[in-house]
């Protein structure tokens, strides 16, 4: 009889089926790693099979800034302004 031991929850013993408590704390980084099971006492390989997932959402759009007329370069040619930062009456 096959025993379940691929992507299981814990590390599971492939020769007298002991499922290891904590696994996590073995801290396996994908790297093939020798074990020793606590309980038959038999050395197996194991490592740890990470799935990745991603979330991903809209943006709420922002509402488009009103521009500054004092600084859009359309509103600055069409006005004319002295040195002291006033409308001419001359044009």
């Amino acid at each position: 009889m096959k025993i379940d031991c691929e992507y299981t929850q814990e590390v599971v013993c492939p020769h007298c089926r002991y499922e290891h408590q904590d696994s996590w704390d073995h801290q396996l980084d994908g790297t093939p790693q020798e074990f020793v099971c606590e309980e038959c006492n038999e050395p197996f390989m194991c490592y740890s099979d990470v799935d990745v997932t991603y979330c991903s959402s809209k943006i709420d759009p922002q509402p488009d800034p009103q521009p500054d007329p004092r600084t859009c370069p359309d509103t600055l040619r069409d006005l004319a302004i002295d040195g002291e930062g006033e409308e001419s009456e001359n044009e």
